[in-house]
């Protein structure tokens, strides 16, 4: 860092809040070329202790409410799928787009209560939520009984909202249709499709959800309506448990959406449905590593280049000022730590 760049911090440092100061130990300039998913110039872990931390506070809180791994998973999912692993589903303009309305508001919030908790014990804003979200994630489905996988750090938190989360699959969507979204995203095999589906072990879907062409669909959907949280299992064998079940479903022609039970029935996905109804550790194997390619998505080109940070609160940007020095015509500095992916 160049004297003048570290005059152009501590001037930063006097016109933040307090509670910036350890964020601004180290800002990029904003047209620095990055990686969403590579570190600014910091050490390879900014804080041990995250991994210890993340894994406790998710334990703890599916200990008392086990539908928050599905919660994660579906969290996950649709940050992960659309630009990448960049915790923009926190913010508003993607939040609240229709097909992530529904998602468990106990799972986000979950997420923002382990920031805190990691900004404290690393004094400051040292780990990103997307990086939270993915370590989170991967623990609650270790601990539903999925092999454990290694997950990347250092990803980013995206300023922007995407602007394309329509491309998310739908419960509507063929095989076909999903292949597109898929390979769109840098997904390029069924076998993706079919292994990530699998995570519906576990879910629920709102009724209005649920298909509605044979007999199996009609009861499910009538019962659905009469219950209390208007929510059906999309496992009908063994909803709580992370099986293979969901697949043996599927072959019975007992799948709830109709996305999920065109899987056996297309060319293209039914030899891995027949395979994983009749091997659960080998699903489990591939669901391990669907979750590492997931985690590892950098989003499309025309997502790169557009602006980064750790975030102070994983639900809304940092506020920024701008700075004028000698050396750079103007420079944006965040609460958290900012540059361009």
């Amino acid at each position: 860092m160049t004297k003048k760049t570290a005059t152009r911090g501590a001037l930063a440092i006097g016109l933040l809040a307090a509670a910036a100061a350890a964020a601004l130990c180290a800002v990029a300039p904003t047209d620095m070329a990055m990686d969403d998913n590579q570190p600014l110039d910091l050490d390879a872990d900014q804080c041990p202790q995250t991994e210890a931390i993340v894994r406790d506070a998710v334990l703890a809180a599916i200990r008392s409410n086990n539908q928050l791994t599905a919660g994660l998973l579906r969290v996950f999912f649709h940050d992960c799928f659309l630009q990448g692993c960049d915790a923009s589903v926190f913010l508003p303009g993607e939040r609240n787009a229709v097909p992530n309305q529904s998602l468990q508001q106990p799972a986000l919030d979950l997420i923002e209560d382990i920031r805190r908790q990691v900004h404290a014990a690393c004094g400051g804003p040292k780990v990103s939520c997307a990086d939270i979200l993915a370590l989170a994630t991967r623990d609650a489905v270790v601990a539903a009984g999925v092999p454990r996988y290694e997950v990347h750090r250092h990803r980013m938190d995206r300023r922007q909202a995407a602007s394309n989360v329509f491309d998310l699959p739908a419960p509507t969507d063929n095989v076909t249709q999903m292949l597109v979204k898929f390979k769109r995203q840098g997904l390029d095999n069924a076998a993706d499709l079919v292994t990530l589906s699998g995570g519906h072990t576990i879910g629920k879907a709102g009724c209005g959800n649920i298909r509605n062409n044979d007999a199996f669909s009609s009861n499910i959907r009538a019962t659905c309506a009469a219950s209390r949280d208007k929510k059906q299992n999309l496992d009908v064998i063994t909803p709580d448990k992370f099986d293979n079940k969901y697949f043996v479903a599927l072959k019975e022609g007992h799948g709830v959406l109709f996305s999920d039970q065109v899987l056996a029935q297309d060319a293209n996905t039914r030899a891995l449905v027949d395979t994983y109804a009749k091997d659960e550790r080998r699903f489990l194997e591939d669901f391990a590593a669907s979750m590492k390619r997931l985690g590892s998505l950098k989003g499309r080109p025309e997502d790169q280049g557009k602006p980064v940070e750790i975030r102070f609160n994983c639900f809304r940007t940092n506020p920024s000022i701008e700075l004028n020095t000698a050396v750079d015509d103007a420079v944006t500095v965040d609460e958290g730590l900012a540059a361009s992916a």
